[in-house]
């Protein structure tokens, strides 16, 4: 089965329909992995963004574990970096602070992914409690209501409730870890 296709050049060419697919370079377990790797990345981007952000909050003890040790992954992978550089070339100071920022950068994110993975799955003492809540719109992406938890000593906003008034009282499920907690479900009263 042959297909007229119009070049830019506004000659016609023949292409065939069926062609086999043929790579460049043969397909090696290092290329496979990477390709394995960026897939794990994009899923579990896509489980963060749409799950567990809206679901999970730290306590003070996680975000001090984040704070900490985020700076301390980056300046290992940085000092691994600067000693795994071509001698031969040139990187004036500016590239290395570049390094630095975006090591950081990357790190901070992959830890916050891990850390929210990490209280989801630690948190297993059921629990609920009812409180007084004010209707919210915007923030995590969300509009829903806003409870102070005294576990965690700080507001937080639970996202899509059942049916949202201007403010009254609503009863929280959750679920409680060492890390911080998971809400499960809000009902209002």
């Amino acid at each position: 089965m042959l297909i007229l296709l119009r070049c830019t050049c506004h000659a016609y060419a023949l292409c065939y329909a069926w062609k086999p697919f043929e790579l460049r370079r043969p397909l090696t377990s290092t290329r496979l992995l990477v390709g394995l790797g960026v897939l794990l990345f994009v899923a579990t981007i896509g489980l963060w963004v749409f799950w567990l952000d809206r679901i999970v909050y730290f306590n003070t003890l996680s975000v001090m574990i984040c704070l900490v040790t985020s700076p301390l992954l980056a300046a290992v992978a940085f000092v691994m970096g600067v000693r795994r550089r071509n001698p031969r070339l040139k990187f004036t100071i500016m590239d290395s602070l570049e390094e630095a920022i975006s090591a950081l950068a990357v790190i901070a994110v992959a830890e916050f992914f891990v850390l929210s993975l990490l209280v989801f799955f630690s948190s297993t003492r059921p629990g609920d409690y009812i409180a007084r809540y004010e209707y919210t719109s915007g923030g995590k992406g969300c509009s829903g209501l806003q409870v102070y938890d005294r576990e965690l000593e700080k507001h937080i906003k639970i996202c899509h409730p059942d049916a949202l008034r201007a403010g009254g009282k609503v009863r929280v499920e959750k679920r409680s870890g060492p890390l911080g907690i998971t809400v499960k479900r809000a009902e209002l009263l």
